[in-house]
């Protein structure tokens, strides 16, 4: 296939081919010699169509965040190069979701789940693959520690009531649980377990969370729903709690109240707070139930709140109780991504909003701040070299090259040309070919991206007439 270059005849048996876009690392020319130009102009198309430009493979220099819980649905994302045309990223093997090519050097995925460990990160585009080995680690976060405070066998056939006491510091700070579940509420006979989760100085507090586990007598098999709501009922001298169950005691849902101390048909849970003070948990299902402390409001504050593409800003944050993990996340994931340490990068124009949570632990539940909302604008360079100005800029995957020149350039065909530094020497290649306008400005729009270290010109028959000299992405 023939590469974009200028063909120049310096002789009846000579042509330089030069510019040729993609040979990277050469100095983008080909002289074709032949002993007479009848022979020489073969020899041409010889070459022009056995040039073949290399495919670009594509690199990962970093993968944020690194780390996620093994649940998976951890927003990341990858920078590199070469990554448009992305087709697909896995994580150890299993293939992520939501997988955008933000770019030519920005990828973002969300990852599946997994096992705890570290695992290799594959990424694959139209040209190739690239791993980052060890590139994620799942995490599994520490479950909160409890004990079996009771285990009982009940019948189906009739009413039944499981009396727990959660032990304080003292007698009369002993916290005595009922929990009542109607006859046929069950199937067949089921063991029923009760286990503790709060600690001495909580129970203390009238703060307290117990888990219910529930498995049939005859095979061990697991009972997760109930036929007929069971009521637990909690006496507490706690003010302020909130009544509230978690499948994982990390990750907390608030409780509806209700109006009397029955659960409506087709509502699964909800909380009545009786005459004397008592709280009585009604549900169907069976998972962990707590009246719950709330904790310091969590505030996220950043330097600023406008980015521009490719830009980044630490994120601070205030508030929040106990020593639940904080968990940093973009709601807009394709226009700034965030880190585990709270940077947050600039990847495309748009608004994006990000909070901090913070996990549940102890009698606290979990908080989520109010987002930090930034404005992602499109990032601009701009250079003056000997009266012309060349201004880049980058917007919605796209780079816009624009020269001004003085006015004796009008309508004068510009050819634009990048170059890279190697061992001491510029290489340059074409981004390609614009005619300027009646006031000397010339513009060219491209999808390629441009990386660190970049020296940007314009050329007029080979004489340099606009230059942007190197800078940083």
């Amino acid at each position: 296939a023939l590469a974009a270059g200028i063909f120049v005849r310096t002789s009846d048996t000579v042509v330089t081919i030069t510019g040729l876009s993609g040979l990277v690392g050469t100095d983008n020319t080909v002289l074709v010699k032949a002993a007479t130009q009848s022979a020489q102009a073969s020899s041409v198309a010889a070459v022009a169509s056995g040039i073949v430009i290399p495919t670009a493979a594509p690199t990962i220099s970093s993968v944020s965040p690194s780390s996620g819980p093994a649940a998976g649905g951890t927003s990341v994302t990858i920078t590199g190069t070469n990554l448009t045309g992305t087709t697909s990223v896995t994580f150890g093997g299993t293939a992520g979701t939501s997988v955008t090519a933000v770019n030519a050097t920005t990828v973002t995925v969300a990852t599946p789940a997994g096992v705890a460990g570290t695992v290799n990160v594959v990424l694959t585009t139209t040209d190739g693959s690239v791993t980052s080995t060890g590139g994620f680690t799942y995490v599994t976060p520490a479950v909160p520690s409890e004990t079996e405070a009771v285990k009982s066998v009940l019948s189906p056939l009739v009413d039944n009531k499981i009396d727990v006491q959660i032990q304080g510091t003292s007698t009369t700070a002993n916290l005595n649980i009922s929990i009542n579940i109607p006859k046929n509420s069950l199937t067949e006979e089921t063991t029923v377990s009760v286990f503790s989760n709060s600690q001495v100085a909580d129970i203390d507090a009238g703060f307290v969370s117990v888990r219910i586990e529930s498995n049939r007598t005859s095979d061990n098999s697991a009972v997760t729903t109930f036929a007929n709501a069971i009521e637990i009922r909690i006496p507490t001298n706690a003010i302020g709690a909130s009544p509230a169950w978690s499948r994982d005691g990390l990750t907390w849902t608030l409780l509806p109240r209700l109006l009397a101390a029955v659960l409506p048909e087709g509502q699964p849970d909800g909380y009545f707070v009786n005459a004397d003070g008592s709280y009585s948990f009604f549900t169907r299902h069976l998972t962990t139930f707590g009246l719950m402390r709330t904790q310091v409001p969590l505030t996220l504050t950043s330097s600023n709140s406008g980015l521009k593409v490719h830009e980044t800003v630490q994120l601070s944050y205030s508030g929040g109780t106990g020593s639940g993990a904080m968990m940093f996340k973009s709601k807009n994931p394709t226009v700034c991504a965030v880190s585990s340490g709270g940077i947050v990068s600039g990847l495309s124009v748009g608004e994006c909003s990000v909070t901090v949570s913070k996990l549940g632990s102890g009698s606290y539940l979990d908080a989520t701040s109010a987002p930090t909302i930034y404005s992602i604008t499109e990032f601009a360079l701009t250079n003056t070299f000997e009266g012309s100005t060349i201004t880049i800029k980058r917007s919605a995957g796209r780079t816009t090259i624009k020269v001004s020149m003085p006015k004796k350039y009008a309508n004068k065909l510009i050819r634009l040309e990048w170059g890279v530094m190697k061992k001491g020497s510029v290489f340059y290649g074409s981004w390609g070919n614009t005619r300027a306008n009646s006031s000397g400005v010339a513009t060219l729009s491209t999808s390629k991206i441009i990386t660190l270290k970049t020296i940007m010109r314009a050329t007029l028959n080979s004489r340099v007439i606009a230059k942007r000299g190197i800078f940083q992405n």
